[in-house]
């Protein structure tokens, strides 16, 4: 029974580390960021929908980096909650070796200004 339950355990803790993918947390200034080529990596930025603010990726070289999805959260983790400040995840992977920059804005879509820009610069090996 012992020799099972560590098996358990082994499959398990493996199960979770393969499957888990790097968040970073993206505010006003961020270093350069050391991502593996083609390991997912997820974005995460706050948002506040309720208030017709989002962001989008402005710029960035479509053909070596790729988005995956992008998915939302409520800041507080529940579900049944409509309204207020979300956490939007934007899930990349990157297919070549090298350097890129991407830019995201985070504005109302009606609106031509901006509320903010955040540049991130990845660096793949």
């Amino acid at each position: 029974m012992l020799k099972f339950s560590t098996l358990l355990f082994f499959f398990f803790s493996f199960s979770i580390c393969y499957c888990q993918t790097d968040t970073i947390f993206i505010t006003d200034n961020i270093p350069i960021l050391k991502v593996k080529e083609n390991l997912p990596f997820v974005l995460k930025f706050l948002a506040c929908h309720s208030c017709g603010y989002s962001w989008s990726l402005d710029k960035v070289d479509s053909s070596c980096v790729k988005l995956i999805n992008v998915t939302t959260k409520h800041t507080s983790g529940r579900n049944d909650i409509r309204g207020g400040n979300v956490f939007e995840f934007w899930k990349f992977k990157v297919i070549a070796v090298g350097s890129y920059v991407m830019e995201f804005v985070y504005k109302r879509p009606w609106l031509k200004q901006n509320e903010k820009v955040s540049r991130v610069e990845l660096y793949v090996n």
